[in-house]
């Protein structure tokens, strides 16, 4: 996830229930 590291950024993950989008923050 280089160039996103400090900031709010939106991952999308693949389940077996389906696909979501998961914010998540990096400090």
């Amino acid at each position: 996830m280089s160039g996103m590291n400090g900031g709010l950024y939106l991952v999308t993950v693949a389940t077996n229930k389906g696909v979501y989008t998961k914010r998540v923050i990096v400090k």
